[in-house]
């Protein structure tokens, strides 16, 4: 039988059959089939430059005298990148040193499903920065590599057959769900290469001019950096005197979940599903017929309110999706579809899953979105942009920001004036100052006050020396409190928002 000649890949014709070809398989992966781990429903592969699938009368024969290079890379020039001069998913190769990893995240998929990412930031040999992610299990690998406490401190990194991506006008580079192949600190040419020249040109040289060893690539978490470095702390007592739209921190429990609004709404604009609404109707205990409004949709969304208490005040806040996912573990369909099972076993539903319960009196660190909107009407909720309630990020937040001490000195003196000045007028400049002292310690604060000052604050957490409102401040009427309203300042007596408002006068203790 004769032989077909062999042509390059360049020159195969759709039309054409029985093609011979001689390349190297780049990069290999199957498709499974529905998901089944022991089922395949094709396999891909990359030649060299292009990709192509094999089918069931596919002839597969090893090369044994392949001259050629072992991975052809094609090397991203990260200036070129940082120039915004190359097009949206451009196929690409990159390699860098690691400077910064962020902790391991996860997004929704148009599917409702959610796919691990990681963020990174690298460098080359110019000392140029570019931002990089990684997605499935390539992230879940670079994760797993600098979590270990036994890695190298110097991490490298290469991606073959990534893609270059701009969001909102920022370049960045990431790789391909399944065609990508990442090698960290893998003994390569490449790689080998490259760890020489940048250890001698930055790490070598650095050491040699500073007494401090060099940390190298680090994994800082985003929550982390957040609470930290990025924004304020602040008591709920002074949030209503903001002006400026920002985000501030808030340490305190969750006392109450809220009932007023429903606590998912249809969002699902992003996955596009369809949503069905219908009214179902069930008997009561005492014999009467309810009803109540069920939409059917994979994708509903967490908006659940809360009402927290810092020892200070009680702010209303939202808590929406991605935060409430990582709190439960399950999505908002999930507890949707158990109102719905309740109700076809003619059992009438809770006002909010008793899984929520969970989180009522605990402490979190929230940081919170102050809007035009919450300027505007300070008694309107706070959305919650990110949570935590880690110990040792609690712990760190509270010493860097002197929680107790400020929440002491405002239950003895009452609120101060200028708490929220600096962030009105330069919030950014206060937080340099604010990071600058952190370091320092706080001499001139007497021992004997400040030791007064925790023991109020103790007390009052574990509520053995609480007392009415009424009791510690000069006002006019009974307090009252709502979870979605605090106390309007009347117009007349208040004057305008952007007046300045009208502070409680602590009593004097006699």
């Amino acid at each position: 039988m004769a032989t077909n000649a062999i042509v390059f890949v360049k020159d195969v014709k759709a039309r054409k059959r029985n093609t011979s070809l001689r390349v190297r398989v780049a990069n290999l992966w199957r498709k499974k089939m529905n998901g089944a781990e022991n089922k395949t429903y094709r396999l891909d592969m990359i030649l060299m430059d292009e990709m192509m699938s094999l089918n069931d009368k596919t002839t597969i024969i090893k090369c044994k005298n392949w001259e050629g290079p072992k991975f052809a890379f094609n090397f991203l020039c990260f200036k070129t990148l940082n120039q915004k001069t190359m097009k949206c998913n451009t196929k690409t190769d990159f390699i860098g040193y690691v400077k910064v990893c962020y902790n391991l995240d996860f997004v929704d998929k148009k599917n409702g499903m959610k796919a691990p990412i990681i963020k990174f930031k690298l460098r080359n040999l110019e000392g140029i920065k570019i931002d990089g992610s990684l997605w499935e299990d390539k992230a879940i690998a670079l994760s797993s590599f600098m979590s270990n406490p036994d890695r190298d401190p110097h991490v490298f990194l290469l991606v073959q057959f990534a893609s270059v991506n701009n969001y909102q006008g920022k370049m960045s580079v990431t790789s391909s769900y399944e065609a990508s192949r990442v090698f960290i600190n893998e003994d390569i040419e490449e790689l080998r290469t490259f760890k020489q020249q940048y250890l001698a040109k930055f790490v070598d040289k650095e050491s040699s001019e500073s007494s401090n060893s060099t940390v190298g690539s680090y994994m800082i978490s985003n929550v982390e950096d957040q609470f930290l470095n990025n924004y304020r702390f602040i008591i709920t007592a002074s949030i209503s005197t903001i002006r400026m739209e920002t985000k501030v921190i808030i340490v305190g429990k969750i006392s109450e979940i809220g009932t007023d609004l429903q606590w998912y709404y249809k969002g699902c604009n992003y996955c596009r599903a369809k949503v069905e609404k219908k009214f179902v109707s069930y008997e009561k205990d005492d014999g009467t017929v309810g009803g109540k409004e069920v939409f059917k949709c994979s994708s509903l969304r967490y908006r659940i309110t809360l009402k927290v208490d810092d020892g200070c005040g009680s702010i209303t806040m939202t808590l929406f999706d991605y935060e409430a996912c990582k709190i439960f573990g399950k999505s908002a369909s999930y507890f949707v579809q158990q109102e719905e099972e309740m109700i076809n076993n003619n059992e009438s539903p809770p006002s909010y899953p008793k899984k929520f319960d969970e989180i009522v009196g605990q402490k979190y660190a929230f940081l919170i979105n102050v809007t035009p909107y919450n300027i505007s009407n300070p008694d309107s909720q706070y959305g919650i942009s990110m949570l935590t309630k880690e110990e040792g990020l609690l712990e760190s937040i509270c010493k860097k920001w002197n929680v107790e001490e400020v929440k002491a000195r405002f239950l003895v003196n009452g609120p101060a004036v200028d708490e929220v000045a600096d962030i009105n007028e330069d919030p950014i400049a206060q937080l340099e100052e604010v990071n600058e002292q952190d370091t320092m310690s706080s001499t001139n604060t007497d021992a004997s006050e400040l030791s007064r000052m925790k023991k109020i604050v103790a007390e009052d957490e574990s509520g053995s020396s609480k007392r009415p409102v009424d009791d510690v401040y000069e006002v006019d009427g009974p307090a009252t409190t709502s979870i979605n309203k605090r106390k309007k300042v009347n117009a007349k007596e208040g004057g305008s928002m952007n007046n300045k408002m009208n502070l409680l006068i602590p009593k004097l203790e006699k």
